[in-house]
């Protein structure tokens, strides 16, 4: 009975094993057929375009709809290789290497575009939209002429990071408009026209510009109207003229002082007298000693432009009426500041003080003679005194405008032993002229008259202005 029992129970037992075993046997083939399965159908390297979001079905070989998920951060904006973990169904990791690549061409959108007559031209300036995961450069097939008049085709090329590269065309028009044009600082406004290529086309300034910027060195970007049509070019100041420096003569007493900055006057065509760096060598003046000495200036302007001037510095006896150069330049400034102004031509300001001399003042028939402070003294605040007085007031007003007036006398008579009328020689940039503001009984104005006009007047006249014609420089 035993043994019968033993027997069942063994049976029982042997069924259980195998009924394991076959459960186990069932779940290698199934782990066995999912791994063939997925190393047949599945990508564990794939690669993904760069701009684009990853997409997880490209793991699969073929169209298959597994709930998959990734696990790690691909970053599909930046080109590289990365390495992240899928699940399939959620469950069955998978580990996958994705590559970011860029392989596409930049889409791009041009515009056409229209520049004026040599002004420069930048690739970018004709894209209008481009599109691409990665920077993208632009450059020329071929260069644009923009001193070429008229429509011209041109290409452009795009290439992003990765050497991707497309290529279209667009036109680019060029008008008859200059970009820009120079002047010299200090100059008069040019015409509108000066932008303009064909002379046959009316052009005219939008708004006039500030005559302040005539004289300021750099860009200056102002509008014209060609046509109806309103164009933004640049006016170039530039400065490359040298200060002048318009003193030529000072005069100071014995042991007196020289203020060297306030008597040397001098004028840029951009910059302020201020801004002017003047350097003086006076080391050869000695102001203690009676003589005539050398001062050498120095004159630079804030562009660097450079002059140099020596200038006579005389000392003199101290005279009577102990007049200083300061002084008498005070006296000679506001009288200006009332009679010119900086719109005058130069010739226009020379005329305001020749009638200025003769008309305000008075004529007596006698003065100091030899002391020219004395005698533009005289003039500008007695407003009184013979020739001498006329001539060495206007001396005075026309050297501080800039010029550098010649003292002219006349031959001495044979019945005096002074010479009897001074008068001026003014060069206004066409060479010398008779200048003589003093009054005459005639009501005559000898304002810039050539040497035939003086030798004509004074041969009708006793000789009022004979003089000897080697002493002076070449007449008009």
């Amino acid at each position: 009975m035993e043994l019968i029992e033993k027997y069942i129970k063994d049976k029982e037992n042997i069924k259980k094993y195998y009924a394991i075993g076959g459960v186990t046997l069932a779940l290698a083939v199934v782990i066995i057929a999912a791994s063939i399965f997925l190393i047949s159908n599945f990508n564990f390297h794939v690669t993904s375009e760069a701009g684009n979001s990853f997409d997880v079905n490209t793991v699969w070989k073929k169209e298959f709809k597994a709930y998959s998920t990734v696990a790690g951060e691909i970053n599909t904006n930046e080109v590289g290789t990365y390495k992240c973990l899928v699940k399939i169904w959620g469950l069955i990791p998978m580990n996958v290497t994705v590559d970011v690549v860029d392989t596409t061409q930049p889409e791009i959108t041009l515009q056409e575009l229209s520049v004026n007559y040599g002004e420069e031209c930048k690739p970018e300036d004709l894209v209008l939209n481009c599109n691409d995961a990665t920077k993208v450069t632009y450059s020329f097939v071929t260069a644009p002429d923009t001193t070429k008049l008229g429509s011209q085709t041109v290409t452009i090329k795009a290439t992003d990071a990765h050497n991707n590269s497309t290529s279209q065309n667009t036109e680019l028009i060029v008008k008859g408009v200059v970009s820009s044009y120079t002047i010299e600082g200090g100059s008069e406004l040019p015409p509108a026209n000066v932008f303009v290529l064909d002379d046959h086309i009316e052009a005219s300034y939008v708004t006039e510009p500030d005559k302040t910027i005539l004289s300021t060195v750099g860009e200056h970007s102002i509008q014209i109207q060609v046509q109806g049509i309103v164009e933004n070019v640049t006016l170039v100041v530039e400065d490359t003229t040298a200060p002048t420096i318009h003193t030529s003569y000072i005069q100071v007493d014995k042991n007196g002082t020289i203020s060297y900055k306030k008597s040397i006057r001098v004028e840029d065509n951009c910059d302020a007298a201020a801004d002017i760096a003047l350097e003086i060598d006076n080391s050869a003046v000695n102001l203690s000693t009676v003589g005539s000495y050398v001062v050498h200036c120095t004159a630079t302007d804030l562009s660097g432009n450079t002059t140099s001037k020596d200038i006579t510095v005389k000392v003199v006896e101290p005279s009577t009426g102990g007049h200083t150069l300061d002084e008498i330049n005070g006296y000679a400034d506001n009288i200006l500041a009332s009679i010119i102004n900086d719109s005058m031509t130069l010739r226009e300001k020379a005329y305001a003080i020749y009638k200025w001399t003769r008309s305000s003042i008075g004529y007596v028939n006698d003065s100091p003679k030899g002391d020219w402070l004395q005698g533009a003294y005289d003039g500008m605040v007695k407003r009184r005194g013979d020739c001498f007085t006329y001539a060495a007031t206007a001396k005075v007003l026309l050297e501080r405008i800039g010029l550098e007036p010649l003292v002219i006398t006349k031959e001495k008579a044979d019945w005096t032993t002074q010479n009897n009328h001074w008068w001026l020689l003014l060069d206004l940039g066409e060479g010398y002229y008779h200048f003589d503001p003093t009054r005459r009984a005639d009501g005559t104005w000898f304002f810039m008259w050539t040497d035939a006009q003086i030798l004509e007047y004074s041969n009708g006249h006793g000789g009022s202005h004979n003089f000897t014609r080697d002493k002076y420089p070449k007449i008009q």
